[in-house]
């Protein structure tokens, strides 16, 4: 659009010189006041000016123009007039605001992003994604994904063809990759790999979450409660298994003596009454050492009470243990025995093999997240 010109004496608008109200016209209570005041300078000086303000219309509508001052001079010289011109850049500004977000929120993502040709190149990586590789930034820009898998070239190359496939027939491919980093790392990520079109051209687009830490902790996790099951079994065996055989070892030659109606003696029964004694007090202990059990008994604050305490009489050691009730027993179930079994192998693990004299555990929760501390 051109605004009419304005001669360099008219006055308008109640007597405003034209210079003032060029001036002002670029101007609203929205506009950026740095913006405002290079165009009046421009203009008060009587040289071309250009600029994206935030402008109003007549109904109050705000809109963003692209405006271009010209001053138009006489023969000799003399300012005469300027001429504006505006273009409405409205929906300009608004798709460059929301890429700007969105390229905002690429590059903050947690999750790894890498973006590739039908070739398998990688032509765009977020931050996230470089970190996770071990890469430069862009520095997997140009590279074949290919480099990401550790695994032989014939078995990757079936493992991709067959993702490609599901991509290409369902739109999206979902599941769990071996990866390597570039240093020669291995890394385990969950992946989501989908395909879009775009100017003619698919892309695939993988993003992926590194759970190797997960996966690791998990293993742990199982491993300590098959190291617990087999403590359990030995211990059934070498204890209680021990002291049950030998109430039935000691009950045999009272059998025979009832059995011939001879009286049995009362210090053979305190005997055996003695070893049942130690067996029913050896099966309470190994009940409170199974974490299922003393969780759903005593909640996890006293299975790892009770955890301590019989670690402290078995290895000799001092144990302290600091765990807010309140906080603690709202956890859910499958935490709980997660928490209880990295505390059981951590104090383990201390005494057997760093020869400590004392352990300290501190359990917080604060915001759905659980902490564990072992001191030793």
């Amino acid at each position: 659009m051109v605004q009419r010109g304005l001669r360099a004496d008219e006055r308008a608008s109640g007597g405003e010189p034209a210079r003032a109200q060029a001036g002002r016209r670029a101007a609203g209570p929205g506009a950026d006041r740095a913006t405002v005041r290079r165009l009046r300078e421009a203009i008060a000086a009587g040289v071309p000016v250009a600029a994206e303000i935030l402008n109003y219309a007549a109904d109050g509508r705000a809109y963003w123009a692209e405006l271009a001052i010209v001053p138009v001079r006489g023969a000799g010289g003399g300012l005469r007039f300027f001429v504006a011109t505006q273009r409405d850049v409205t929906t300009r500004r608004e798709m460059q605001r929301e890429l700007a977000l969105k390229a905002a929120v690429f590059e903050h993502m947690q999750e790894a992003v890498n973006v590739s040709l039908p070739d398998r190149t990688i032509v765009l990586t977020n931050p996230a994604c470089d970190a996770m590789f071990g890469a430069p930034p862009g520095g997997l820009v140009g590279r074949s994904y290919e480099l990401m898998s550790p695994h032989p070239s014939s078995w990757q190359q079936s493992l991709l063809r067959e993702v490609e496939m599901q991509v290409r027939g369902e739109g999206r491919w979902t599941g769990e990759l071996d990866n390597v980093r570039l240093d020669g790392t291995p890394l385990r990520t969950h992946a989501t790999i989908a395909m879009i079109e775009h100017e003619d051209v698919v892309y695939g687009v993988a993003v992926r979450s590194d759970i190797t830490r997960l996966r690791q902790l998990e293993r742990e996790v199982l491993e300590a409660g098959e190291r617990e099951r087999r403590q359990l079994a030995a211990e059934l065996h070498d204890g209680v298994g021990q002291d049950l055989a030998a109430i039935g070892y000691m009950l045999g030659p009272l059998e025979a003596r009832a059995a011939r109606g001879e009286p049995v003696a009362a210090q053979d029964l305190a005997k055996v009454r003695e070893v049942v004694r130690e067996a029913l007090g050896k099966s309470r202990a190994l009940a409170r050492s199974v974490a299922a059990f003393s969780i759903a008994q005593q909640g996890l604050c006293g299975a790892l009470r009770d955890l301590l305490g019989i670690a402290g009489e078995r290895f000799g050691i001092a144990t302290t243990l600091s765990c807010p009730e309140p906080l603690v027993a709202r956890l859910p179930d499958d935490l709980a025995h997660q928490a209880y079994r990295i505390v059981q192998e951590a104090v383990t693990n201390a005494v057997k093999h760093g020869g400590c004299r004392s352990v300290a555990v501190a359990v917080a929760a604060s915001e759905g997240v659980l902490a564990v501390t072992i001191d030793n």
